[in-house]
Order: structure tokens, then C-alpha cells, then sequence
């Protein structure tokens, strides 16, 4: 109870500006961080929250913004926005959700969630905030824009969780996964993951491979990656039931031209 650790990077970020006269030069501001998070998340109960879906600390990309008066609500579409954009091209439904004032919390001036179609639970789910703060949060915080005609005003600042990854990753498990239980890989992902196309789901007999031993489930996984698993099955006879680590390399040892392992 007596540490100090953030919530969001919001805070540290919009923190940067306590106290400051800004050229209205300068402005729009635009930052964002990716960064550790930190909550108590009490009382929460039931299925939804085991799992990644509600944990104590997470990583977030958060995005900040301090602008003009005038251009406040124009950043407010555009930022909700890249968070329906990133989720789309990871081929997860979403939808915005426009909060209601009795559910606005202190110092919003309009709000919205960004919610994702969980397959599961056969209904959406929160993946994202944004929130369009007016003055109040720079009144706060004291801190304003010298104007080009010399006088000062306060700005208007705006932040959006852009993607938390513990969520999305739910989101995009649910999404991407297929019938046989392989996760298909988006396009623009592709470049990331070596060119694959999917991960590819694990049949039992293909676990039962090897001995579930340390060293012995690198070499596994080396086979994975390789590519060379499936054409290790092919030469194993069918009267093994299980193939050990050492009979494994065995086969490769006397298969070598075939497997070029």
C-alpha cells in the first residue's frame, strides 16, 4: 500500500507538462508510451476474470494529446479511430461504444470504449478507452498555451488506450482460431512471425513425440520450427506408440539426406 506505481502511462505523460507556459507554436502535442501497469482490480469474480483477461499488472500502449480548443473533438474521432483500425486489420470485429454522461468520470467531456467480439462469450467486450478531457485536466494540472496574440488559455487534452495485449491477445485467439484449432495469422503480421500463415495446432500423438523432459521439448520445438515434424511422422512406423528424444534423433541420424536436419 505504500508504493507508487502507475495505472497508465497517461499520468506520467500528461505529467511532463505540470506548471508549463507552451508556445502555442507547438501545439498539437501528440506522445505515446508503451509501458508496465498496475491495478488492484478488487471484487472481481466469475469466469471473465480469470486468466489474462483481469490481472494485477499489464503492458499498454497509451496515447496522449494537447491541443487547441477548436480541434479537440477532431483529435477525439481521429484517436478512437487508430484503435478500431489496429484491431481490424488483426481481423477482430469491434465496435465504439459511446459512454452516456451519467457514466462519464470527473473531468470527461465525451467518452467512448472500443469493444471486441469475443466468439466465447457471444458478446463484446472492452478492449480500449478514449476520452476527450476539455480544460479540466490542464486547469488541474495548471497548465496553458501562450497564444499568438500574447494572451493564455488553457488547453484541451485527450488520451486513448490503443491496445492493451492481454485483452487483444483473447480477442485475437478467439477470432483467428480455426475449426481444427490452428490460429490463423494476419497479414499484416506475417512479416513479424518468419512469413508464417498460421500456427499450426498440435495433434496428441504429435506431443507424445518425445518424453515431456526440458531438453527434449527444445528439440521438439526445433523440429516446429524447422518444419520437420510432420515429415518425421511419416517415417516413424506405425507400431511405435510413442517415440522417445533418443530414438527421435536416431531416426534423424539415419534419415539424414531426407530431413537435411
Amino acid at each position: 500500500e505504500d508504493l507508487y506505481l502507475i495505472g497508465t502511462s497517461e499520468h506520467t505523460m500528461i505529467g511532463r507538462f505540470v506548471d508549463q507556459l507552451i508556445p502555442e507554436a507547438q501545439l498539437p502535442l501528440t506522445l505515446t508510451s508503451y509501458s508496465p501497469c498496475f491495478r488492484k482490480e478488487k471484487g472481481a469474480h466469475g469466469l471473465e476474470e480469470r486468466g489474462v483477461y483481469r490481472i494485477h499488472q499489464f503492458e499498454k500502449q497509451e496515447m496522449i494529446v494537447l491541443c487547441r480548443p477548436e480541434e479537440s473533438m477532431d483529435w477525439y474521432e481521429k484517436m478512437w479511430r487508430y484503435s478500431v483500425e489496429l484491431f481490424r486489420s488483426l481481423d477482430i470485429p469491434v465496435r465504439q461504444l459511446e459512454c452516456c454522461s451519467g457514466d462519464l468520470a470527473d473531468l470527461k467531456v465525451k467518452s467512448c470504449d472500443i469493444e471486441a467480439w469475443s466468439p466465447r462469450q457471444q458478446k463484446y467486450f472492452e478492449v480500449c478507452s478514449c476520452s476527450n478531457l476539455g480544460e479540466a485536466q490542464s486547469r488541474r494540472l495548471k497548465i496553458r498555451v501562450k497564444g499568438e496574440d500574447g494572451k493564455n488559455y488553457l488547453p484541451h487534452t485527450l488520451n486513448n488506450t490503443v491496445v492493451a495485449p492481454p485483452r487483444m491477445l483473447i480477442a485475437f485467439l478467439e477470432n483467428n482460431m480455426r475449426a481444427d484449432g490452428s490460429i490463423a495469422i494476419p497479414e499484416v503480421l506475417r512479416p513479424y512471425m518468419g512469413g508464417k500463415a498460421e500456427i499450426r495446432y498440435l495433434k496428441a500423438r504429435e506431443y507424445a513425440l518425445l518424453e515431456e523432459a526440458p531438453e527434449e521439448m527444445n528439440f521438439f520445438h526445433t523440429l516446429i520450427d524447422r518444419g520437420l515434424l510432420e515429415r518425421l511422422n511419416h517415417v516413424v512406423n506405425s507400431e511405435f506408440g510413442r517415440v522417445t528424444y533418443t530414438e527421435a534423433v536416431r531416426l534423424l541420424e539415419e534419415h539424414n539426406d531426407e530431413f537435411e536436419y
